[in-house]
């Protein structure tokens, strides 16, 4: 990719405004641990949102709305500078993800999902803490967090996430076949919950991501691709490895301040899942343009778009012995 694709504000400027925009994690770090920080910690994210409960089963529901552009703003043929979905990108993610009900989901009932958990899928202890939800408005793109204070605060957080789900049709996430979506379904089944919240249209972004992007050995982790595509860095973000220590040592009343950049984490992987189900989406329908400016080369277009069952651009060919010409597989 050029250093010209990397710096381009245009690709960069709605992931830049997110940066700050939840809780300000850094001005948290540093401090010197304290037992009472942990209630003043939840105290100082309140006024993002509200409490749900009540005691020691309480929810956290923190909010967060990211503009899509201003009114200034240039716009690019890939990714524009706004995260606005147009029914042909729609049309577009239905193919992607081979569901055709998807070009006829309301934006209101799209929500993108991702989770941050206690441990790996393959441990029956592990829960989700917190769950984020993202929804495309129209002027702002929405995150909703719900965090449990305590375990035994999961019961009414799952109810919660139940009731919210209710509004929403479909769900886009990245790598949530594998595992967001069989983590929360083994909860809601713990808590004799509908497990029906999850079988709706769901699209998983990660394999048309890795047929796109992910030649060789090269990483399709999130953070990653915001690098390769977008030319964005997180700043002074946490490793997900370390996620689930954080929020233990949260529970114990050791370096609380480092909760907050979960909340950052989670928000931020919600708004780039966003973001590349329109790039995804725009490359099917502009592959050309998708070259031009590097979002994608020839082997991993040709894959993607074979996949998606898509045209556009001419594929290879090649000529066997007898001199006649024949399309690559």
């Amino acid at each position: 990719m050029s250093r010209q694709s990397r710096s381009d504000p245009r690709a960069t400027r709605l992931l830049r405004r997110l940066r700050g925009q939840v809780f300000r994690a850094s001005r948290l770090l540093g401090q010197p641990d304290d037992p009472w920080r942990r209630r003043h910690l939840l105290d100082s994210l309140v006024p993002h949102g509200e409490r749900i409960g009540s005691g020691e089963s309480e929810v956290l529901r923190l909010t967060v709305r990211v503009p899509y552009r201003r009114a200034n703003e240039a716009h690019g043929p890939i990714f524009p500078g706004d995260l606005v979905p147009r029914p042909s990108d729609l049309v577009a993610v239905a193919k992607i993800a081979r569901r055709p009900s998807l070009a006829r989901t309301k934006l209101s009932r799209l929500v993108v999902l991702d989770t941050e958990t206690t441990g790996l899928l393959d441990r029956p202890e592990t829960v989700p803490f917190l769950v984020g939800l993202g929804q495309f408005g129209t002027r702002a793109f929405a995150i909703e967090q719900f965090f449990m204070e305590e375990f035994e605060g999961e019961p009414r957080m799952m109810k919660s996430l139940a009731r919210r789900m209710r509004n929403f049709r479909a769900i886009l996430s990245y790598n949530g076949n594998t595992f967001d979506l069989p983590l929360l379904r083994r909860r809601f089944a713990v808590h004799r919950l509908a497990e029906t919240t999850w079988q709706c249209t769901h699209w998983d972004l990660l394999p048309a991501a890795r047929q796109l992007w992910g030649r060789g050995s090269r990483s399709c982790s999130l953070t990653n691709l915001e690098r390769e595509i977008f030319g964005f860095r997180r700043p002074g973000g946490i490793r997900e490895s370390r996620i689930p220590q954080v929020y233990y040592d949260y529970l114990g009343g050791r370096r609380t301040e480092r909760l907050a950049a979960v909340f950052d984490h989670n928000a931020q992987d919600i708004l780039t899942t966003a973001a590349l189900a329109i790039v995804l989406a725009r490359t099917l329908r502009d592959p050309k343009a998708a070259v031009a400016r590097r979002i994608a080369d020839q082997p991993g277009l040709t894959r993607f778009l074979e996949n998606a069952g898509g045209g556009g651009i001419a594929r290879p060919r090649r000529r066997n012995r007898t001199g006649r010409t024949l399309r690559a597989n």
